[in-house]
């Protein structure tokens, strides 16, 4: 699986914090996952092996933490834009409403 989820702090997020993710397309071409963050629930360090691009099908208030202590809080709808393979982050609705994003994660790169 090209999305790899880090233990970077696996110790601190319990099971019940982690935002819901499945995958809904995956063929030769491209994989597309679903993920659903109530308030306050995070994705998980993970690491992105290929190039890919968000979907925000709800207005979104996410934070995100980078491998560098940064973070940024983006208020997000729509396309996040085109990001290149090995981003790594954890993603935190700090929202008070649910958020549900789609991720196309593209098998054959951009180059």
């Amino acid at each position: 699986m090209a999305l790899q989820m880090q233990d970077r702090n696996a110790s601190s997020v319990a099971e019940d914090n982690k935002a819901l993710y499945e995958v809904v397309i995956d063929n030769a071409t491209v994989r597309v996952s679903r993920w659903l963050f109530k308030p306050g629930q995070m994705s998980g360090w993970h690491h992105h092996e290929l190039d890919y691009m968000g979907l925000h099908s709800t207005r979104n208030l996410l934070r995100y933490e980078m491998p560098d202590g940064r973070v940024e809080t983006k208020d997000q709808l729509g396309i996040s834009g085109f990001i290149k393979a090995g981003a790594e982050h954890n993603v935190t609705n700090v929202g008070t409403t649910d958020a549900e994003a789609y991720e196309i994660e593209f098998k054959q790169s951009a180059g």
